[in-house]
């Protein structure tokens, strides 16, 4: 009996071979990224953050000037 050989898994939708044609730019957004050491937030939980980095209070700040939305990560 033959063995059949794996085939690839097909990408993913909304990937880059189904938006090829589309400009990256239109989907893509830049959201300011700040990580966490012993936090554990939920979605829409409102939860007081200490945040001292430099890095971290101009994230918040951007944030802040301009969709309220920032990518919180462990």
């Amino acid at each position: 009996m033959a063995q059949k050989t794996p085939q690839p898994d097909p990408p993913p939708q909304g990937g880059r071979e189904a938006s090829a044609d589309a400009a990256p730019e239109a989907s893509l957004r830049r959201i300011p990224l700040v990580p966490l050491r012993d936090d554990v937030v939920f979605p829409k939980l409102i939860v007081p953050l200490s945040v001292g980095r430099r890095t971290s209070i101009a994230a918040i700040t951007a944030a802040m000037d301009k969709d309220k939305q920032v990518l919180l990560v462990a």
